[in-house]
């Protein structure tokens, strides 16, 4: 049981972490947000549903995986 107490603090100490260094990461780069502007509009429904984007993405992502003998979701992707 201390074991598994254990790894959850590390995993909300980890998650903590990963927030304010984007926190920190957001102040200091002026760019970062038209990226995210960018991302938005693309993203949004328009010729083709957000969902068959997101659908195209991951299989994308997949392939890259496969090709590149990476594990599969090891690339970033920002939640919604």
């Amino acid at each position: 049981m201390r074991l598994v107490m254990s790894k959850n603090s590390e995993k909300k100490r980890s998650i903590k972490d990963r927030k304010e260094l984007y926190m920190q990461f957001l102040k200091g780069v002026k760019t970062y947000p038209f990226f995210l502007e960018l991302e938005e509009k693309a993203s949004s429904d328009g010729a083709l549903s957000k969902k068959s984007k997101e659908l195209i993405a991951l299989s994308i992502n997949d392939g890259l995986a496969i090709g590149n003998r990476v594990e599969r979701g090891s690339v970033f992707q920002r939640e919604s």
